[in-house]
């Protein structure tokens, strides 16, 4: 019984959606954020240790799947660090998740996009801070710029003619 029981727990925490954090606490990879309600590409610098300096914060959410990360402020803001951020992890509530999450199919329908929405909603209940994570430090790019850069896939002939 003890064995079935760590067998299901170990399938439940590597089926769950997480973000891959290096053993030396090196920048988490991510694809896209949001920044006052536009989207941006999260390059990692090829020297991706975080240096010391201020830096915005990165929420980004763990249990409700397509909600992207959303940071405080972005590009063309007074006080944004240049994609030197502080990851910070939310938790979507039930009460969150039966707004955003409506057909309770686990994809998040309407997404955040901005900090004040964050602050709403977690003063609303719909989401609350699990902790902080690591820093990190990203090219933040538009979204053209990202799919230009991202490296291709490589092709491995499965299902080529």
């Amino acid at each position: 019984m003890k064995t079935t029981i760590g067998i299901v727990m170990a399938l439940m925490f590597s089926l769950s959606p997480i973000i891959c954090l290096a053993a030396d606490n090196t920048t988490p990879q991510l694809d896209y954020c949001w920044a006052n309600g536009v989207i941006y590409g999260l390059l990692i610098p090829s020297d991706s240790k975080p240096g010391d300096g201020l830096r915005n914060d990165l929420y980004v959410f763990h249990n409700l799947v397509g909600q992207r990360p959303v940071a405080e402020v972005g590009p063309g803001d007074v006080n944004f660090q240049k994609g030197r951020f502080q990851i910070v992890f939310m938790e979507f509530t039930p009460k969150g998740i039966s707004v955003l999450d409506p057909d309770n199919d686990g994809n998040c329908e309407y997404e955040i996009t901005t900090y004040k929405m964050v602050k709403n909603y977690e003063q609303m209940g719909y989401i609350k801070l699990e902790g902080r994570g690591p820093l990190a430090d990203y090219q933040v790019v538009s979204p053209e710029v990202y799919i230009a850069q991202k490296p291709k896939p490589e092709k491995s002939g499965v299902g080529l003619k």
